[in-house]
């Protein structure tokens, strides 16, 4: 699994979950991330949504979970509205990363 980021230094995610919580549970934390949009969900290749709408919350989650299973991966987009908190650059970065979960 990767989150895709934009930046020179890799985020460790679960190394953080780690401190906090060594018995966290990532699917967990992936639902909370995505339905407080900060994480949108790969629903076709390099296609990602958030979930604005609870009630797409279902829909989207199927819809990312049938795209990983073709693309052998899942992937997430942090949303650009933190992307300036947290120092990343833009997608159209040449150095864009994953970072693996």
């Amino acid at each position: 699994m990767s989150i895709r980021y934009w930046g020179t230094k890799p985020y460790r995610l679960l190394e953080v979950m780690e401190q906090f919580n060594p018995n966290y549970d990532i699917e967990l934390f992936i639902k909370i991330l995505s339905e407080v949009t900060f994480l949108g969900l790969e629903v076709s290749f390099n296609k990602f949504e958030f979930v604005y709408d609870p009630g797409q919350e279902t829909l989207i989650s199927q819809r990312a979970k049938r795209t990983a299973g073709v693309h052998g991966e899942r992937r997430f987009k942090i949303h650009p509205a933190f992307h300036e908190l947290l120092g990343l650059k833009a997608a159209s970065n040449p150095n864009q990363k994953e970072l693996s979960l």
